[in-house]
C-alpha cells in the first residue's frame, strides 16, 4: 500500500476513535520514513496528548526533532523519555549520539555504554549492534 493510502486509512481510523494514539504514531512513522519531519513531529505530539508518558513515542519525537535539525528540542525529548523510563535503551543510545555530535565525549560514551548493557540485558541483538557501532565511532 502506498504511503498516502496508509495515511488516509489511519486518519479514517482516528475519525472513528480520536483516542487512537497508535494511529498517530503510525502516521508519524510514515512521515519520518519519507522525510516529512514536521509532519512526523505533529503526529507524535498528537499521540503524546493522548498518552503523555510513552517513552517510545517521546524518543520517536526526539528523533524527528533531530532529523529536522531542531537539536535542543530533540535533546529535551530524549531526556523526557528517560524520566519516564531511566532504562530505556534507545533513548540512551540517541543521547549518546547527540552528545557525540556536540563533542561531549564523556556523556556520549556513558550513555552509549549504558545502552549496550541495557540492550544486552534485554536480549536485543539489533539494538546492541547499533550501540556497539556508535561506541566504535566515538573511539575513532
Amino acid at each position: 500500500m502506498r504511503p498516502d493510502k496508509k495515511i488516509k486509512a489511519l486518519k479514517n481510523r482516528i475519525r472513528k476513535n480520536q483516542k487512537d494514539y497508535k494511529a498517530y504514531i503510525a502516521i508519524g512513522d510514515i512521515y519520518q520514513q519519507y522525510g516529512n519531519f514536521n509532519g512526523a513531529i505533529q503526529a507524535y505530539q498528537r499521540a503524546l496528548k493522548i498518552k503523555p508518558n510513552d517513552e517510545i513515542n517521546l524518543n520517536r519525537l526526539g528523533e524527528a526533532f533531530w532529523r529536522a535539525k531542531r537539536y535542543p528540542e530533540a535533546l529535551g525529548q530524549f531526556k523526557k523519555a528517560l524520566k519516564v523510563n531511566p532504562k530505556y535503551a534507545y533513548a540512551h543510545l540517541n543521547l549518546g549520539k547527540a552528545f557525540g555530535l556536540v563533542n561531549d565525549k564523556a556523556n556520549a560514551i556513558a550513555h552509549t555504554r549504558f545502552a549496550v548493557k541495557l540492550f544486552r540485558k534485554n536480549r536485543d541483538k539489533n539494538g546492541e549492534a547499533k550501540a556497539k557501532q556508535s561506541m566504535n565511532q566515538l573511539y575513532k
